[in-house]
């Protein structure tokens, strides 16, 4: 290759194209009705941007049809490369599909995590709707099978394994043996503590992001991530309790499961907790 080029990458393509090629050069080159660039992370920089070697430069018209691998191209573009691969290569699994676990399944989708196995024997009722990622038309079925649904509209390029029975001590090394980050997203804290204990038993290499203190309205400054070893990590305040009448929010129980996503994501990617 001349001194006087550069390989870059084009929607995934490798291209070569002069030194000092500038990103409107390049859009007038391979996309002439471009909408939208994102060059590196970065969505639509200056035309006048200069491109160097190895950057990764996504450029599309909008439109309503998409392949797979074009819309899973463009939806993860805003991350860098190489934290979407490790993501794409994960397995999580997630005990419990309520006002956590829907949130925690749709912040992974949508990070590009490439498969999940979602565990609940619960089905979507009116009360459910305040806080958690279901819909009117969802009313009355199983939860898992209605959000592996809601995923596949937005991320259909992620596998969901949904299985539709209660986890516990018994079943959860078939249900998330192959997952290399256990979300625990229960309800009650006698099944959170039976849940945590046994997966630490017989799961003893696989990380758990649990939850614990999520009710209220209270300050979201107090909701944390303790560190209780380098395999299990515990979100939220540590002591509200809905069983003694705060109720549940939308906002706080979301901030909660936001944070448990956030999580994995820091360990898959041997990030600093």
């Amino acid at each position: 290759m001349s001194e006087a080029n550069i390989r870059i990458y084009i929607n995934d393509s490798l291209h070569t194209v002069a030194a000092g090629t500038t990103l409107a050069q390049a859009r007038a080159r391979f996309c002439v009705g471009t909408a939208t660039a994102i060059l590196n992370t970065a969505v639509n920089p200056r035309p006048e941007t200069v491109l160097h070697e190895h950057d990764r430069l996504y450029l599309f018209a909008h439109t309503g049809t998409y392949t797979d691998t074009d819309l899973s191209a463009l939806m993860l573009e805003r991350q860098p490369r190489e934290a979407t691969v490790k993501l794409r290569g994960a397995c999580i699994g997630i005990a419990g599909a309520g006002g956590l676990g829907s949130v925690v399944a749709e912040n992974l989708a949508r990070a590009g995590i490439g498969r999940l196995v979602i565990a609940d024997h619960d089905v979507v009722e009116p009360s459910n709707l305040n806080r958690q990622r279901y819909f009117l038309r969802q009313l009355g079925l199983p939860k898992t099978a209605a959000l592996a649904n809601t995923l596949r509209e937005c991320c259909p390029f992620v596998q969901v394994d949904a299985v539709q029975e209660t986890i516990n001590a018994d079943n959860c090394v078939r249900v998330f043996g192959s997952c290399a980050i256990v979300c625990e997203c229960l309800d009650a804290a006698e099944s959170k503590a039976a849940l945590v204990t046994a997966l630490r038993r017989q799961l003893p290499d696989v990380p758990i992001v649990a939850a614990s203190g999520l009710a209220g309205c209270g300050s979201a400054r107090s909701i944390t991530v303790r560190t209780v070893s380098d395999k299990l990590y515990v979100v939220g305040d540590q002591h509200s309790d809905s069983a003694e009448g705060p109720g549940l929010f939308a906002g706080r129980v979301g901030i909660v499961a936001s944070m448990q996503a956030h999580v994995i994501i820091q360990l898959l990617l041997e990030q600093q907790i």
